[in-house]
C-alpha cells in the first residue's frame, strides 16, 4: 500500500508522495516522471516527499543521464551533521549528485555528501573498528574524534566548514520547505 503516488503534476514539474514506503521506489518513479516531463517541456523538476532513505543518489542521476538528460538530484534526511563552529546535530549529510550523458560512453556522474564524510562510511568504520579521517566528526562531548562510534553518538562535521554547511542548508531548504516537508530536527529517521 506504500506505492508512490503523484499528488501534483504540471507541464514541467510534479510532486510525488512516497507514502513512507521504500525511498528507492519513489526516487525511481521521480526519475521516470522527470524524464517524461522534460521530454515534453525541455526541462522538469520532480520532488519527492514523505519518503524514506533513497541511498546512493548518484544512481538516480545516472538513470537520468542514461535517458539522455542532465540530472541534478538532492536529498535530505534526519540531523547527523553539526553546523560550522557548533557541536549539535542540525542537518543531514544532504548529498548532491549530477549526471551528464556522453555520446557513445557511460555518463559522467558526480555524487557527494555535504559533510566531511558520508554517514554510511561512519557506520562502516564503526562496524570494522577502523578510525575515521581527521576532521570527520565530533563525539558526544563536542570534541573532535576519529572514533566512528563516538561520531555516531555525536555529530559528523560539515565538508569544508561553513561552505559545506551553507551548501547543506541550501539543499535542505530545497528538499524541505519547497516540498512541504521538514528540514533538520523536524525530520524523524531510522538513523541514530
Amino acid at each position: 500500500r506504500a506505492d508512490p503516488v503523484v499528488v501534483s503534476r504540471r507541464a514541467a514539474s510534479a510532486v510525488i508522495d512516497g507514502r513512507r514506503g521504500l525511498g528507492q521506489s519513489a526516487a525511481v518513479a521521480a526519475v521516470r516522471l522527470a524524464t517524461e516531463l522534460s521530454g515534453e517541456a525541455g526541462s522538469a523538476t520532480v520532488a519527492v516527499r514523505n519518503s524514506t532513505d533513497i541511498f546512493m543518489i548518484g544512481h538516480y542521476a545516472e538513470l537520468l543521464a542514461r535517458a539522455g538528460k542532465v540530472g541534478l538530484v538532492v536529498t535530505s534526511g534526519p540531523p547527523l551533521v553539526h553546523p560550522h563552529g557548533g557541536t549539535e546535530r542540525l542537518l543531514s549529510t544532504n548529498p548532491i549528485a549530477f549526471g551528464f550523458p556522453r555520446r557513445g560512453e557511460d555518463p559522467y556522474v558526480f555524487d557527494m555528501a555535504t559533510s566531511a564524510i558520508a554517514s554510511s562510511r561512519v557506520r562502516q568504520a564503526m562496524y570494522e573498528g577502523t578510525p575515521l579521517p581527521e576532521g570527520s566528526g565530533r563525539g558526544p562531548d563536542g570534541r573532535a574524534t576519529t572514533d566512528a562510534a563516538l561520531v555516531r553518538q555525536g555529530a559528523i562535521s560539515p565538508l569544508a566548514g561553513h561552505k559545506g554547511f551553507g551548501l547543506a542548508l541550501s539543499i535542505g531548504l530545497l528538499c524541505g520547505p519547497l516540498t512541504g516537508s521538514g528540514i533538520g530536527p523536524e525530520l524523524a529517521g531510522w538513523q541514530a
